[in-house]
């Protein structure tokens, strides 16, 4: 069985310790992309191949991250609720997305048994990773600025959700997700200059499919996000490409600054048609499906 997987983690710019993962037995071998953001204090490293080397690189960098990384000293505008905050399987053939989840259950479970402080968590279809986030800390202040408090975990009451090792998180070390679904892409959204950390947020939540709202778009999550020098992006996951794109992304956002502008003094100012461009993190779907075929 051939699968892509994203493994995120808690740290950006350390160049070294990205170099030291790549160097992994098994990543060497399935490593096609990292990348990493200083601001967001954030990196991903992507992987493609046959599952169970997959699974083995996987491993290598959540064992790395948790051996160098700490919660104590981490200070970013990304939330995330542990130094090897998510590991992402998807399926190279969709039907073979059940015995992924299988998989990802065993690997959380396999990364627990390694390492004993360290709690994981595998979401399902019937729990996805939303509503496991929903359950920590991740959505609040909490999550972008040291330790974690352990009483705010309540992963272990969720139904759906397979849960090993401690029964609440490490501060130091938070807690691995692992999960199985479809790819998910990653997309951001600079905002114009000017744009505030409230304004981003309502758009986010206008856009996300969980809203509900006649702005919301099918597939997709977003978040307002506070990035460098002032500037804010909406960080959209995008569940579903032949759904919503990212031109229907930039569209929507578009739209909903240009609500926001009529009425403000500042609006023959910005020039929404060259602002509004966004940018995919790593590499797209079809390059990923060769080189996991390769």
């Amino acid at each position: 069985m051939r699968a892509v997987s994203n493994v995120y983690v808690s740290c950006g710019g350390k160049s070294g310790l990205l170099m030291r993962a790549r160097r992994g037995e098994a990543t060497r071998k399935t490593c096609v992309n990292v990348f990493s953001d200083e601001a967001y204090g954030r990196s991903s490293l992507t992987l493609a191949g046959e599952l169970k080397t997959v699974m083995a690189a996987a491993h290598e960098i959540v064992a790395l991250a948790v051996e160098n990384l700490s919660l104590d000293d981490h200070h970013a505008k990304h939330p995330r609720i542990g130094v090897a905050d998510h590991v992402l399987l998807s399926p190279v053939h969709p039907e073979d997305l059940d015995s992924l989840e299988d998989a990802a259950r065993d690997l959380a479970q396999s990364l627990t048994e390694s390492t004993p402080r360290l709690k994981t968590a595998a979401y399902s279809r019937s729990a996805p990773l939303a509503a496991l986030r929903r359950a920590t800390p991740y959505f609040t202040d909490a999550a972008l600025s040291g330790p974690l408090d352990p009483s705010l975990d309540r992963t272990s009451e969720l139904t759906g959700v397979s849960t090993f090792g401690p029964e609440r998180f490490d501060s130091s070390l938070g807690m691995t997700c692992v999960g199985a679904a479809p790819w998910i892409t990653n997309f951001n959204v600079p905002l114009p200059s000017g744009t505030t950390l409230e304004d981003a947020k309502r758009i986010a939540n206008a856009i996300r499919s969980r809203g509900g709202g006649e702005h919301a778009l099918p597939a997709v999550q977003a978040v307002g996000l506070a990035h460098s020098d002032g500037r804010v992006e909406i960080g959209c996951n995008l569940q579903d490409l032949s759904q919503t794109s990212p031109p229907d992304v930039e569209v929507a956002i578009a739209k909903l600054l240009g609500i926001k502008q009529q009425v403000s003094k500042y609006a023959n100012l910005i020039g929404l048609e060259e602002k509004i461009s966004g940018y995919v993190i790593g590499k797209r779907w079809d390059e990923l499906l060769s080189l996991a075929e390769r």
